[in-house]
């Protein structure tokens, strides 16, 4: 009777350990993995508008530098990455006429006609501070006071030099700006 309870001894703990192994191998073959696939879509940039804010006005040949205030237009519904703005002088132009519209100063031009003696050399600008920012949706105001504009981003300067040549034909001009962002 004793050999029938070993026997049976030896015999329960191969079963169960038969029983664990086939579970394992079972287990095994029912794990599996998969892919799929999947598509994105970016959005695309958005022109901004750059409007001067203010007059720039009553130059002098040494004065100081006058602030070029400036909005930038996010039309946008995200924001846009602006690294920089630029600011280039473009032509230099008569206001109005106080001669007889022929000649080539100050005292005889023509309304709009682009200045003989005066040029864009005469003008000295100062560069904005660098951007670097994302834009929000809407109007950025960047300005020359450092507690007014838009992040403390400080906008240009332009300032009509003082020379050593007579300077009377960049008397009634208009330097005419060009403001880049990018």
């Amino acid at each position: 009777m004793f050999k029938i309870l070993r026997k049976k001894r030896v015999f329960i703990p191969l079963a169960a350990l038969a029983v664990l192994a086939v579970s394992g191998i079972a287990y095994a073959f029912w794990t599996t993995s998969g892919e799929g696939d999947a598509t994105g879509t970016t959005g695309t940039s958005t022109a901004m508008t750059v409007t001067q804010n203010g007059v720039v006005s009553g130059m002098t040949p040494g004065s100081a530098a006058q602030p070029v205030n400036y909005t930038i237009t996010n039309t946008a519904s995200t924001p846009q990455y602006i690294t920089s703005v630029t600011i280039t002088k473009a032509s230099v132009t008569y206001i109005n006429a106080s001669g007889t519209g022929t000649g080539t100063t100050a005292a005889d031009h023509a309304a709009g006609a682009v200045a003989e003696v005066c040029t864009t050399a005469d003008f000295a600008v100062v560069q904005p501070s660098a951007v670097g920012l994302d834009l929000p949706n809407g109007d950025s105001a960047f300005t020359r006071d450092a507690a007014t504009t838009y992040q403390g981003r400080l906008s240009g300067t332009v300032q009509l030099r003082n020379t050593t040549s007579n300077q009377d034909d960049c008397k009634n001009t208009t330097i005419n700006l060009t403001i880049t962002a990018a």
